[in-house]
């Protein structure tokens, strides 16, 4: 009985050895398969990045597919919608064809998540890859760490300059979205895309003050050229202005994008940035600076002498870069003097005495009149200011309405568009 249960054990014991050699062999050749499989896999991907490297070609695009990751890992908290404001209608982007497209979209995808250093492999020059991340630059206020002063060098490695680190991105990023979340909430599907623009526009112009400590400084003050000034300090330069209003108009469902040139000066011609906006279907050139007048003891006027212009009344005064590649802006149907009735042909002490009413019972102490031609322009000058006729209209119109005073009445000219803006004082009941 001893032998039999003494040979019963050793059978037991010689089973498991044998199950216990069998399960390390099995897992001894899967390990050695899985290495096979991953080394065959690596030698794969090594070839086509090699021949995708070497042809300058998308034969395995890597690069889309790390742009692909780079999208799902953003760190911003500033968000657009990426489908309208690139492929779908990104007035730039669809300027590009596929390869500079694939060039836009890793500069994009890189910027978004706070990358500086961007290797670009294409045989496309380094004068037009920086071009194409101005580009970027200019469609995606977003990324308001960029202060737009991109180089590259001669491997063809982009070095964007990023203004802040990591953590006062975020913290700038919440308090961004607070502050336009705030402003966005007043508008409405119902209104129009002029009753939306036209109230952002006026918004970013009473709360904002240009900045002027920052125009030869703007590398010690980058906040002044971002949505940063204008959303967290009140002040910002022309770009500020320009890419707040362009944030604003994008997160309003407005397609719109910042646009870069000249302006003309009293001080001569200056390097300059605007908007050009989609509105109702067609397209106009706003200028958020220009509408300031800069006069921090009237911020109540507003002027509306470059909201929603045409191509042919923009270039009265701007010169606009990249003019070819931007939809064309030819009509006028959503320029604030049509839409307001202040367009006209000729001089008429009624046609004025209609506005200035209209004006006052809208609680505005000014009025802004345009007219179509030189002369119609020079012909009201005479009458309103050489002639008077300007005093004899506000002090009939005070003897019916006690709130006008007539003793302190000023003007402004701008004789580039033929535009008159007349200023009055509230009366003191």
């Amino acid at each position: 009985v001893y032998k039999r249960q003494s040979y019963i054990f050793m059978l037991k014991k010689y089973k498991k050895c044998v199950i216990l050699k069998s399960n390390i062999n099995a897992v001894k050749i899967m390990k050695k398969n899985i290495k096979s499989f991953l080394l065959f896999l690596f030698v794969v991907m090594l070839g086509f990045v090699a021949s995708s490297y070497y042809f300058g070609s998308d034969v395995f695009n890597v690069e889309s597919i790390i742009n692909l990751i780079e999208n799902k890992q953003s760190t911003s908290v500033l968000k657009i919608d990426d489908n309208k404001y690139n492929a779908d209608g990104g007035f730039y982007y669809s300027s590009l064809n596929d390869e500079e497209k694939r060039i836009y979209d890793k500069i994009y995808a890189r910027a978004k998540n706070q990358k500086t250093q961007i290797k670009i492999r294409s045989n496309i020059d380094e004068e037009r890859i920086l071009e194409i991340a101005m580009f970027v630059y200019n469609e995606h206020p977003e990324l308001f760490w960029l202060n737009g002063a991109f180089s590259i060098d001669t491997s063809k490695v982009v070095t964007l300059k990023s203004s802040y680190n990591s953590n006062e991105i975020a913290k700038l990023s919440e308090q961004i979205k607070s502050k336009t979340d705030s402003i966005v909430q007043n508008l409405n599907s119902n209104m129009s895309d002029y009753e939306k623009s036209l109230y952002l526009y006026e918004y970013l112009i009473t709360n904002t003050s240009y900045a002027n400590e920052a125009i030869d400084n703007l590398d010690n003050m980058p906040w002044a050229s971002s949505l940063v000034g204008v959303f967290t300090m009140g002040k910002c330069t022309c770009t500020g202005y320009a890419k707040a209003y362009q944030y604003l108009l994008q997160l309003s469902g407005i397609n719109c994008a910042v646009v870069s040139g000249k302006a003309t000066t009293p001080q001569g011609r200056r390097s300059h940035a605007w908007v050009i906006q989609e509105c109702g279907g067609s397209y106009y050139y706003t200028d958020p600076t220009w509408g300031d007048c800069f006069d921090e003891n009237n911020k109540e006027y507003i002027s509306h002498s470059y909201f929603c212009l045409s191509e042919s009344e923009i270039e009265k005064t701007h010169t606009i870069n990249h003019k070819d590649i931007l939809p064309k802006c030819t009509a006028n149907k959503d320029n604030y003097f049509v839409k307001n009735n202040l367009l006209f042909s000729s001089y008429s002490r009624a046609d004025i005495k209609k506005a200035l009413k209209s004006c006052v019972e809208n609680g505005k102490y000014y009025v802004e009149l345009k007219f179509t031609n030189k002369s119609a322009y020079i012909d009201a000058n005479n009458e309103l200011f050489k002639q008077g006729q300007i005093y004899y209209i506000l002090s009939v119109m005070s003897l019916k309405n006690k709130n006008i005073d007539v003793k302190n009445i000023k003007y402004s000219n701008n004789d580039n568009l033929c535009i008159i803006t007349i200023f009055f004082d509230k009366a003191n009941n």
